[in-house]
């Protein structure tokens, strides 16, 4: 038995599902105060790995329920006790086997050691995006997934493959190793410059609204390719090969127009967080590159405010979300309290803000859409309201005491966006004939496993696959 000094170097993309078990955690853990949706994250993870049966080998667990009531015990009784040595976490290949629900109870309590055991029996698994996305799991479930592994673990990096460096899409996947998440963005020119600016914000050379982001413009026309979407990977530094985005350059012949990647996690984090949620390249795509005239007051009230930390705890919506998309003008700006720490910036702001009294958190309540879980988006550093939320809020407000301008925005929103229904908590059909397939499968494959033991030549094979598992991660 071994003691993991740094827990959270066990956070790996093998292991995607630890972030689906620390989404449970954030907001899913009390009954009394868990939020829409976490608890529905946790158990279609637990509905992909176990084929839909909510059983595992060596546990009495028998449905959802006892996955639910399992995991709540573990957690409060480590909390309580502290992590019991007697349920060391078997270790492979940097890989855990087991023990996924006690470590993920270990890295969201913070401890600073737990013990490990290396695994002589069980292969090193890869429950990594690929796995979940080909069992069917819904984007928005993978992308909470993956941003709930964020805040534990600075190892995340982002690589952006342009549309002119679609082609090359397989040599770049081969570089990178199992991944924490993926997805195309469908951007038009237009909505790629928008991207390009936020992904270099920092940068002098993209422009910025005054002059239709030009730099931006410039270099989202070397990146373009029609009818070709952006795509978006999210890789561990550890597991990727060594200076893979030089190799892929030369490889693709094309240099900068094929490939970025984030060179420190803070960038990868504010990519991850604002510019590639689930349903954000209808944002990008819907914002107009010459801005109104509220834009351009918008923008001068903003730089007027006394610090960076007070526009960082604000959201703006309603009418700030319309008049970046050019949908309409405004003559004063509603915002939230946003962020952690419970700043509430009212003080020294002209008479153009108007502080929401509601909290953000209680107007967001009863919106059981997918986009509840992310429904903040940034453009130009300005915290927004997703337009999917504004839309649902707006319909709300209208049934209540809403007015014509509700009903314009509404109506506008509409032609650019639509909230989804509520989140199914049941499974299709052909879902189940196709769980049903890979059970038939796993069981045959056991079969098999138990004929090479019975030959002898078990071990042989394991030792086998294991080099083979160990090389292709480089």
């Amino acid at each position: 038995m071994i003691t993991i000094s740094k827990i959270r170097d066990l956070i790996r993309p093998e292991r995607l599902d630890i972030g689906a078990k620390l989404y449970f955690l954030e907001r899913g853990l009390n009954v009394e105060t868990k939020l829409f949706g976490a608890e529905e994250i946790y158990l279609d993870s637990i509905n992909r790995l176990t084929l839909g049966i909510f059983e595992e080998d060596g546990s009495d667990k028998r449905g959802k329920d006892d996955y639910v009531d399992a995991f709540r015990d573990i957690f409060f009784s480590i909390k309580k006790n502290g992590f019991n040595e007697d349920y060391a976490i078997p270790i492979d290949a940097g890989v855990i086997t087991g023990g996924a629900h006690r470590l993920s109870s270990a890295i969201f309590l913070g401890l600073s050691s737990i013990p490990t055991v290396v695994s002589e029996d069980v292969a090193p698994p890869c429950y990594d995006y690929t796995f979940f996305a080909a069992r069917g799991m819904k984007r928005y479930g993978l992308y909470c997934m993956m941003r709930s592994l964020l805040p534990f673990n600075r190892n995340m990096r982002v690589a952006i493959l342009w549309p002119r460096g679609r082609q090359y899409e397989g040599n770049l996947l081969k570089k990178l190793g199992p991944l924490y998440y993926s997805c195309a963005l469908p951007l038009s020119l237009d909505g790629l410059t928008h991207f390009v600016s936020q992904v270099y914000s920092q940068e002098v050379w993209t422009g910025n609204y005054q002059n239709g982001y030009i730099g931006a413009f410039n270099k989202a026309l070397d990146c373009y390719r029609d009818r070709q979407d952006l795509k978006v990977f999210v890789y561990d530094r550890r597991v990727a090969v060594n200076d893979f985005k030089s190799d892929f350059r030369e490889y693709a012949a094309i240099d900068k127009s094929s490939l970025h990647t984030t060179d420190t996690f803070e960038e990868a984090r504010d990519i991850i967080t604002y510019f590639i949620s689930p349903g954000i390249e209808k944002v990008f795509n819907s914002i107009p590159r010459n801005k109104t005239p509220s834009y351009d007051r918008f923008r001068r009230e903003i730089a007027s405010l006394p610090d960076r930390e007070m526009l960082e705890a604000m959201v703006f919506d309603g009418g700030q979300v319309l008049t970046l998309l050019g949908r309409r003008e405004t003559q004063d700006c509603d915002y939230f309290s946003y962020g952690n720490d419970g700043a509430s910036p009212s003080m020294n702001l002209s008479a153009y803000f108007d502080k929401r009294s509601a909290n953000l958190s209680t107007e967001l309540d009863g919106i059981h859409t997918s986009v509840f879980h992310y429904p903040i988006f940034r453009f130009d550093q300005v915290n927004y309201l997703r337009p999917e939320i504004v839309l649902e809020l707006k319909r709300k407000r209208l049934q209540k005491d809403g007015d014509e301008k509700d009903k314009v925005d509404i109506k506008e929103l509409e032609l650019l966006f639509q909230v989804e229904g509520a989140m199914s908590k049941g499974y299709p059909n052909h879902e189940k004939v196709f769980f049903y397939y890979l059970r038939v499968r796993k069981k045959i494959k056991r079969k098999i496993v138990g004929i090479l033991r019975e030959l002898g030549v078990l071990d042989i094979v394991i030792s086998i696959k294991r080099k083979f598992f160990s090389d292709s991660r480089g």
